[in-house]
């Protein structure tokens, strides 16, 4: 369940890929499994993607089913796809904790990012069949912007530890200055693709190998 003011029923939030996660810890499974996704199939897959800041989350009881929600509260600073609503952006996930001491109630859902406030992200959300946003992929989904630390560029890093993938592994055409990591990625590259672009060449240029010296030895070749 998501939405700008998070009105909706709370039973919303039960579909799609949550749905999945909790079947295997039903299972007893130790992480979440899902099909990998490329960056574009990211966008592809997604109705909405954003670049925002998390300014507050709060978790919570609901009534029926009894279960915890956190509703997490982000700054949006630029839509990359989607409406271009103006205000706070709303995000209802399952899990989270509420209480204290004996009245304390955890629930953790494998696989689904945690969120810190503070924290500037790009977020890749997909429409369940239950009409809820959830994140795309999972912790796929979810990016955390940082600047690099020797260059200053942005860059977009995601923690997918905590998922095991099925499937053919997704071919990834590579570019000129592109990272082949791609849980690391330069902020430029996937704004260009969520809003439906390939890919450019970075500005960073590949430095050709130094021809390797070669030594003869005294009284020249034999």
């Amino acid at each position: 369940m998501s939405s700008r003011r998070g009105s909706r029923s709370s039973g919303a939030v039960l579909g799609g890929a949550l749905a999945l996660v909790l079947a295997l810890l039903a299972g007893g499974a130790q992480a979440a499994t899902v099909q990998r996704l490329s960056l574009g199939q990211l966008a592809a897959l997604s109705e909405r993607v954003f670049i925002g800041t998390v300014a507050a989350q709060q978790s919570r009881l609901s009534e029926a089913p009894r279960q915890v929600l956190t509703d997490t509260t982000f700054t949006v600073e630029q839509v990359l796809k989607g409406p271009k609503e103006s205000g706070p952006f709303v995000l209802t996930r399952l899990g989270g904790e509420v209480g204290e001491g004996a009245s304390l109630m955890r629930q953790a859902i494998s696989g689904y990012p945690r969120f810190e406030v503070g924290e500037r992200v790009v977020l890749f959300l997909e429409r369940t069949p239950g009409g809820a946003l959830v994140i795309t992929g999972l912790a796929q989904g979810k990016f955390t912007v940082r600047d690099d630390a020797k260059t200053g560029r942005p860059m977009a890093v995601r923690d997918v530890s905590d998922l095991a993938f099925v499937g053919q592994v997704v071919p990834t055409r590579t570019f000129l200055g592109v990272p082949s990591d791609p849980n690391r990625l330069p902020l430029d590259q996937i704004v260009t693709v969520a809003r439906g672009g390939r890919p450019l060449a970075s500005p960073m240029l590949h430095q050709a190998p130094a021809t390797p010296q070669v030594s003869l030895p005294a009284g020249g070749a034999r």
